[in-house]
């Protein structure tokens, strides 16, 4: 089976982690929590893409024996004597750092009750490396299982030309994410669909791309030259670049349906919460997909 991680070395962005502390059964806890943004320049197919990537932290001081130091605090707390191109004002004097975690869905429902959802990064470990052997790359290797997989449109509904794979991926606690990867490669996209099938656990590989994407339209009036409207879209898509024959020894399917058991309780009750909140703002929306097989 794969490690089921993420790998993102570059020039740290931005540093926004605090310290805190809480108290569990009369002991006091100490915590970092927060985030960090990555900049990574990176090939995707033909195109080179700038990445800003967010990786989000907690991270407890002592592990769950309440004696042992943590490591990974230990990792994160270093960050605050490192350099951040925000901090610098530009590249040449931010560190390069190397960080490993894993992927993870962010799910919640907005104030007019519509489904968001969108994969994450949640960091495990940073450390600081030369720049001079900095390669930057923002890569993930996993193994899934396959829930479904379809020919991606667009909001018009026409073909892209890419795969979507729903994979369900286990996370800790039990809970199993359906998480969207994304195939570009026409070589790819056959292989898949001559070997891979749903509920095969599937090894495979590839890359982040957390980017922006503006587009620009010529909106006509009624009289005079069109309007100039520019849309500036983020972007939170994980690729796939590589993969193999489906595993002999993949997930037991009882375990991933119970994971999406778990997930469906979690979310019905994160939607009853958002129904009975007072009502402030409204969140962007995306329509869900079914959470079946």
């Amino acid at each position: 089976m794969a490690s089921n991680s993420v790998e993102i070395i570059g020039l740290l962005s931005e540093n926004n982690l605090k310290e805190g502390s809480y108290e569990k059964n009369g002991r006091k806890n100490d915590y970092i929590s927060g985030s960090v943004t990555v900049k990574v320049v990176q090939k995707i197919g033909a195109a080179e893409k700038v990445l800003e990537i967010p990786v989000h932290v907690f991270a407890n001081k002592l592990k769950k024996d309440g004696v042992s130091d943590n490591p990974a605090y230990k990792s994160w707390k270093e960050v605050s004597g490192y350099t951040s191109i925000a901090a610098a004002g530009g590249e040449d004097k931010a560190d390069a750092v190397r960080i490993t975690g894993q992927l993870a869905m962010n799910e919640y429902y907005g104030r007019d009750n519509r489904f968001i959802s969108f994969p994450q990064v949640k960091g495990s470990f940073i450390r600081k490396i030369r720049k001079d052997d900095m390669k930057m790359g923002a890569i993930f290797e996993y193994d899934g299982m396959i829930r479904q997989t379809c020919n991606e449109v667009d909001s018009q509904g026409v073909e892209t030309g890419r795969l979507r794979i729903n994979m369900c991926i286990p996370q800790w606690g039990g809970l199993v994410d359906v998480m969207p990867f994304y195939v570009e490669s026409p070589k790819a996209i056959d292989f898949i669909m001559d070997n891979w099938k749903p509920r095969d656990t599937v090894p495979f590989r590839g890359k982040l791309n957390f980017s922006t994407k503006t587009e620009t339209k010529l909106i006509e009036t009624a009289f005079g030259e069109p309007e100039e409207k520019t849309t500036t879209t983020s972007i939170s898509e994980l690729i796939i670049t590589g993969g193999d024959f489906p595993l002999e020894s993949g997930y037991e399917f009882s375990m991933i349906e119970e994971g999406l058991r778990k997930r469906d309780e979690k979310l019905a009750a994160e939607k009853e919460r958002t129904r009975t909140a007072p009502k402030t703002r409204k969140a962007p929306a995306t329509d869900a997909s079914s959470l079946g097989f």
